[in-house]
């Protein structure tokens, strides 16, 4: 259920800053709920933290980096990775 304030539709637009994970997950919760936004990313290309050599300088990223939950949790539920992939995956 849409909350009031998404119903009546006041707002002219949200900024999203960062398009990470977090970022993402904010992005696709606004365009269910009809909301718009601009997402901005100081990067040249999403994934924030998680890109290796990041263009905006503030990646802590390193080629072994893996996270730390199963596939099968830390995903998103309309992208989930493929059967193949590693349990534990990278950051690419």
């Amino acid at each position: 259920m849409k909350s009031p304030e998404l119903r009546e539709n006041r707002f002219r637009s949200v900024a999203v800053v960062g398009a990470g994970p977090s970022g993402l997950a904010a992005c696709k919760s606004l365009k269910e709920h009809g909301v718009p936004f601009t997402a901005y990313e100081a990067g040249e290309r999403v994934g924030g933290q998680w890109v290796l050599g990041n263009t905006s300088g503030t990646s802590v990223a390193y080629r072994s980096l893996q996270v730390n939950t199963h596939k099968a949790i830390c995903r998103y539920s309309d992208f989930p990775l493929p059967d193949d992939a590693p349990g534990f995956p990278g950051h690419e």
